[in-house]
């Protein structure tokens, strides 16, 4: 109620409900903005209520709140397409301005204006992987190059980046504590160097709040160590495979809608 009171004093539309299977009946009927979900709800949990919310209405933006976080939690809460993961107590003001950032006075949506599109193929990119211990860094090299993959290797994030200016790589993998610049930081300036390139973190150091970080980054995934490498050479062939296919739209209009309510589950 706390939430609900905080939202509608800065002038949203606020409905509320106490379970998930309520929740996403109103989703149903009503095209909700956002959905701000506690992670532990009766029946359903707020990861299984995001996931077949978005499932009706993809546009549908998701905030996981919850006073148990796990870096399990956050990673498959950031896949699925949350905003954010926040633990609780949360405070009604951050809540309101990531709220505000996200819906505005207005939404725009871009819609294809006709369904032509051009279709690119290439080859399979080649991957890197930034790893300080030469140890783990070889291992997942050899064990890639032997499923066919092209591999290079960096051992620091500077290197990386010189790298990633000079091939166009398809996947890196990166360690999330590297000399100098870390895992997230080489992939922030990565991706805004090359907007295509996947981005895998892998750590000895899990936590929520890295793990959150990596995925608003457009990391793939968020892998504590040790890392299986058959689970990871399973994603990046799921990303990648034998031929990367782009599709891009010939011509887009932008259509201009009222910013929706907020649903606080």
């Amino acid at each position: 109620e706390s939430l609900r009171d905080w939202l509608k004093d800065e002038g949203y539309q606020v409905e509320t409900a106490e379970q998930g299977e309520e929740a996403l009946q109103r989703i149903g009927e009503v095209d909700f903005g956002v959905v701000v979900l506690d992670l532990r709800l009766p029946g359903k949990d707020g990861i299984e209520v995001l996931k077949e919310a978005r499932a009706q209405r993809p546009q549908l933006k998701g905030i996981i709140i919850t006073a148990y976080p796990s870096v399990e939690t956050a990673v498959e809460a950031m896949k699925l397409g949350a905003l954010d993961y926040l633990p609780k107590p949360v405070a009604p003001d951050a809540l309101e301005k990531l709220i505000r950032e996200t819906l505005g006075p207005v939404q725009v949506e871009i819609k294809p204006k006709t369904a032509t599109e051009e279709i690119e193929v290439t080859e399979t990119k080649p991957l890197l992987i930034v790893e300080d211990e030469a140890i783990m860094r070889e291992s997942l090299r050899d064990w890639l190059k032997d499923e066919g993959y092209q591999v290079e290797t960096a051992e620091q994030g500077e290197e990386a980046l010189q790298r990633i200016g000079e091939v166009d790589f398809g996947v890196v993998v990166l360690d999330l504590r590297l000399p100098g610049k870390d895992g997230l930081e080489v992939l922030k300036e990565a991706r805004a160097q090359r907007p295509q390139l996947k981005g895998i973190i892998i750590t000895a150091y899990p936590s929520v709040e890295t793990a959150v970080e990596a995925m608003k980054l457009g990391a793939l995934d968020y892998l504590p160590k040790p890392v299986a490498p058959d689970a990871l050479e399973k994603l990046i062939l799921e990303t990648l495979g034998p031929v990367q296919v782009e599709i891009k739209p010939k011509t887009a209009i932008a259509e201009m809608v009222e910013a929706p309510a907020v649903e606080e589950v």
